[in-house]
C-alpha cells in the first residue's frame, strides 16, 4: 500500500494554493506531485469553472476530477465530461427577482454559471432600460444554472447574505456563500463545496480520509465535512473558527506544509 493511498486532499485555489501574487510555489507543485505519485488523490475545490483547471491538472499530473462552481459541478478530465452537476431550481428565480426588486441599486454585475456556460450582465443593462431588465430576467428563468453570483460592496454583500439566510422559504433549498468579500453566490443547498467533496468521495469509491484546506466563507462546508479541515493563517475568522487545524499562510507553501504532516 502506498503512503497516501485512500486520502483525498481538496484545496481551494485563490489565496490558499496560490500566493498573494497569484502564483503557485515550486514547493507546492513538488509536494502535490509527491502526494499523487504515492497514492494520494489531490484535487481543486474552487468557485471557478472546472475547465479553468485543465492546464493545472496536466501540470501537476492530477488524475482526480475537479470540483468547480463552489461545489455544484465536478468535471473528470480523464473522460472529458461532467460527472456531477447540482442545478438551481425554480425557487432561485424567485430569489433573483427579490434581488432585482430590493438590491438592484447596489449590484455591480450579476453572473449565471452552468457547467461551461457563463451569462454575465452589468449594472447598466439592469438600471438604464427596464426592457432589458425584463429580458434579462426571462433569460435567467429559462437557462439551466449551477450558481448565480452578485457583485456588490463588501458591506452590502454581508447584509444581503445574512438576509437571504434568514428567509424561511430558502432554507434547505438554497445556500448563500461568499468566495470573496464583495460577492454573494446563490447555490443549491446541496451544491456547495461540502456537497461537492462528498459527491467526489462517492464517485471515487476508495477514499478513507478527507483533508480539505481553504481561506474563506465558501470553504466552510467542506472543512466541516472533512476528517481534517485546515484553514490557512490568512483565512477569515469564520473559517478559522470551524477548522480543525490552522496552518501557515498561502505565501508559505501551505499545501506542501500539510502534505508533510500527513
Amino acid at each position: 500500500m502506498k503512503k497516501f493511498e485512500g486520502i483525498l486532499l481538496c484545496s481551494d485555489l485563490d489565496n490558499t494554493l496560490k500566493d498573494s501574487n497569484g502564483d503557485i510555489s515550486q514547493e507546492n507543485i513538488e509536494a502535490i506531485k509527491y502526494f499523487t505519485q504515492n497514492g494520494g488523490a489531490f484535487t481543486f475545490a474552487s468557485g471557478r469553472p472546472p475547465e479553468y483547471f485543465a492546464e493545472l491538472s496536466t501540470q501537476f499530473g492530477i488524475n482526480t476530477p475537479v470540483i468547480g462552481l463552489n461545489g455544484s459541478a465536478i468535471y473528470d478530465f480523464n473522460i472529458k465530461k461532467y460527472v456531477y452537476s447540482q442545478k438551481l431550481d425554480s425557487i432561485a428565480n424567485e430569489c433573483f427577482e427579490y434581488v432585482i426588486n430590493h438590491y438592484a441599486d447596489y449590484v455591480v454585475n450579476a453572473c449565471i454559471e452552468h457547467e461551461g456556460t457563463i451569462y454575465e450582465y452589468d449594472k447598466n443593462h439592469r438600471v438604464v432600460n427596464n426592457n432589458r431588465l425584463i429580458a434579462q430576467y426571462e433569460i435567467f428563468k429559462t437557462v439551466e444554472k449551477n450558481e448565480v453570483f452578485f457583485d456588490m460592496s463588501p458591506e452590502m454583500a454581508s447584509r444581503f447574505r445574512k438576509e437571504m439566510l434568514s428567509i424561511d422559504a430558502y432554507k434547505g433549498k438554497l445556500d448563500f456563500v461568499r468566495s470573496w468579500p464583495h460577492c454573494v453566490e446563490i447555490l443549491p443547498a446541496t451544491g456547495n463545496k461540502g456537497g461537492g467533496v462528498k459527491a467526489l468521495k462517492d464517485y471515487l469509491g476508495n477514499i478513507t480520509k478527507i483533508v480539505c484546506i481553504g481561506d474563506y466563507e465558501n470553504d466552510i462546508s467542506m472543512l466541516k465535512l472533512a476528517d481534517i479541515g485546515y484553514a490557512v493563517s490568512n483565512a477569515c475568522d469564520e473559517l478559522k473558527d470551524c477548522a480543525d487545524r490552522i496552518t501557515v499562510s498561502n505565501n508559505e507553501s501551505a499545501i506542501a506544509k500539510i502534505i508533510g504532516e500527513l
